[in-house]
């Protein structure tokens, strides 16, 4: 089997593995079931081959194990492998449709993450999960305090006039109350701690990475969208140009087309959620920045803002930023602001 086998569709869980091995022709050589300790094993077996595997939870570690042991790993985004799957869903059709879906010529595959730069993503979305619990029982301790008819305007410093007021001994408020909120508050604080300490390691590693400290000099980008940035870009050879990128992130138009005439909707919103986020979050930051003295200074920008909105003009500043940051990773460069046509071919870039 190991001289006939080209393609290895490998279909990823918990502790059920399927594997769909197809040869040169496409045709069927051996499907089957194997467990968690039995995939890496089997590999070892093969000659070596082309692996798929869908991009999901842990895809990145198989990836980079099977490639140790000779095999060409790759990851195909999950919206790819599913036009190949036939009728109902289970294992064995799911193994299938990626062994297919990797045979296509123009089929578009997902990049590897380092182990670094997996540690440092990890890092990130362990962050925003803290920041997501605190706001979660900040508004817990709120709407209990309502009940009771205490109310403080929102925002970080009315919730602190309201922990204040739990804090205090008084009989304004049940005891029962005051005592349950306190071991609410007390974990809020330990969130709050937490997440500080994971941006201070986030800032550690970006002092370290030249990269990062080029993306932050794009308007708009701070140190933990540049650390993000350059986590995921690596060397930018993964994506052909700067519009490819963006697109992998969702910041393009979605193509409502047909009949030769063009129509594009809002963005597609695909890829990595929260990248997206912080890249429109910090282009919305310079739009209000450059309209905090009525825009004098940016009459271009003023006008944009009008005619659309500042929401719509803050994705055009994300997307804009997304394929710059690309243009600077790929090729070395520090930012520009007279060239933001940056994000293009390499070719055209160098002439």
């Amino acid at each position: 089997m190991d001289n006939i086998v080209k393609t290895v569709g490998l279909d990823l869980a918990k502790n059920s593995f399927h594997v769909f091995c197809a040869d040169r022709e496409g045709r069927l050589v051996e499907s089957k079931a194997l467990r968690r300790g039995e995939v890496l094993p089997y590999f070892a077996k093969l000659a070596p081959c082309v692996v798929p595997m869908e991009t999901c939870t842990g895809a990145n570690w198989w990836c980079r194990q099977i490639k140790e042991q000779g095999h060409d790993a790759r990851l195909i985004p999950a919206a790819y492998v599913k036009p190949y799957v036939k009728s109902q869903k289970n294992d064995a059709l799911d193994a299938e449709a990626i062994c297919e879906a990797a045979q296509r010529p123009n089929m578009r595959y997902a990049p590897l993450k380092s182990e670094s730069a997996s540690a440092l993503l990890t890092m990130h979305r362990t962050r925003c999960a803290l920041i997501k619990q605190r706001t979660m029982s900040r508004n817990h301790v709120r709407a209990a305090c309502a009940e009771f008819g205490l109310v403080e305007r929102p925002g970080t410093k009315g919730f602190e006039r309201l922990a204040s007021k739990l804090k205090e001994d008084g009989d304004d408020l049940p005891s029962t109350l005051r005592e349950s909120q306190r071991q609410v508050l007390a974990s809020i604080d330990r969130l709050t701690e937490s997440a500080a300490d994971l941006h201070a390691r986030i800032c550690a590693w970006h002092r370290e990475c030249e990269a990062s400290q080029r993306l932050e000099q794009i308007p708009g980008v701070g140190v933990l969208t540049a650390t993000y940035l350059a986590a995921v870009l690596g060397d930018g050879s993964a994506y052909r140009n700067g519009r490819q990128f963006s697109a992998s992130l969702g910041l393009v138009p979605r193509q409502l087309s047909t009949g030769g005439k063009q129509r594009l909707g809002g963005i597609t919103k695909k890829g990595d959620a929260t990248l997206r986020s912080l890249l429109c979050e910090g282009g919305i930051s310079v739009l209000r920045h450059r309209l905090r003295d009525g825009g004098r200074h940016f009459p271009g920008t003023t006008r944009r803002v009008e005619r659309k909105s500042m929401k719509s003009v803050g994705v055009e500043m994300a997307n804009r930023n997304a394929r710059t940051a690309w243009a600077m990773v790929r090729h070395g460069t520090d930012y520009d602001p007279a060239r933001q046509h940056l994000a293009k071919e390499p070719t055209a870039l160098a002439a």
